[in-house]
């Protein structure tokens, strides 16, 4: 039973891409240079843990549509930080290009 379950998560392509997208907001969010690894293994355990508690107590349900729905929450989740970053970009540009005295610049007149 344990080999199957082992065989079974590692099929589960919508958890690792859940996985990776937490990861991905962790470190935009400060995550340390270097956790990545660790907080993925983390996140990892605790969805085999999860498989195995499904596994045994509830193995009437259907892990290939939850692996589907986790898929569709890792696509939904990196669409979010995509325009959450696409928001905060232009302003980090503009400070950029006015540190380096950029002479192109528009500036805001006071009223």
């Amino acid at each position: 039973m344990f080999e199957n379950i082992i065989i079974q998560f590692a099929a589960l392509a919508g958890v690792a891409a859940l996985v990776a997208a937490l990861v991905n907001v962790a470190k935009v969010f400060g995550l340390p240079d270097g956790y990545a690894p660790n907080l993925s293994a983390g996140l990892s355990l605790v969805a085999f843990a999860a498989l195995v508690g499904l596994q045994v107590f509830r193995p009437d349900v259907d892990v290939m549509a939850l692996d589907q729905q986790a898929a569709d929450v890792a696509g939904l989740v990196l669409y979010i930080l995509g325009f959450a970053i696409q928001m905060g970009l232009p302003a980090q540009f503009y400070k950029l290009f006015k540190a380096g005295g950029v002479p192109v610049l528009g500036v805001s007149q006071p009223k």
